[in-house]
């Protein structure tokens, strides 16, 4: 929600880019805020809930595809919906939770459960050990968080580009730190 929000709210960084008006992200979440008190009083609604709560943010993300990234970001949601949904919660591999550092999850153990053979979709479960941070990933969320960062960088960069034009008139000035360590980042590639 936090996501369809934030985009919605994004201005584009070219003319030829349109965003859903402002007007449906405010109605997006009254109907959040809504299906959460729903949540609240009827617990049996609650797994049909989630899904139409993720198809919405999924069909808002699509709505905002000329928004570089929203794809992806759409994509990873609509991958673990799937999988969540066919297996009653997220499937995480027993050895990938080891690696990460992680118990491996157990009966109720906040929507995970444990892959196995009887698994459906297994291969979109949690399945990529990440170390550093002590959690197993999915393929979703592996394009999530892709889809997040082409998101942030389209940001940032559309902003740096307005900021940018305007100081262009003072060309004695140092370059931006921000410019110069992405300048420095994308030269070492």
């Amino acid at each position: 929600m936090c996501c369809g929000a934030a985009l919605g709210l994004v201005r584009p960084s070219d003319a030829q880019s349109r965003v859903v008006p402002r007007g449906w992200v405010w109605v997006g979440m009254v109907v959040a805020l809504l299906m959460i008190r729903l949540y609240i009083h009827f617990a049996w609604l609650t797994p049909w809930l989630w899904v139409a709560t993720q198809a919405s943010l999924i069909a808002f993300l699509i709505a905002n595809r000329v928004n570089r990234g929203a794809s992806l970001v759409a994509a990873g949601i609509a991958l673990n919906t799937v999988v969540i949904a066919a297996n009653g919660g997220m499937p995480v591999s027993a050895g990938a939770a080891r690696m990460a550092g992680v118990p491996p999850p157990t009966a109720g153990s906040g929507g995970h459960v444990v892959l196995g053979p009887d698994s459906i979709f297994g291969f979109l479960g949690d399945i990529v050990p990440f170390t550093p941070a002590g959690k197993v990933l999915s393929v979703g969320d592996l394009l999530l968080l892709a889809g997040l960062a082409v998101i942030s960088f389209s940001v940032v960069s559309a902003l740096e580009m307005q900021r940018g034009s305007t100081e262009l008139s003072d060309q004695s000035r140092t370059p931006n730190p921000k410019r110069r360590f992405l300048n420095l980042c994308l030269s070492t590639t």
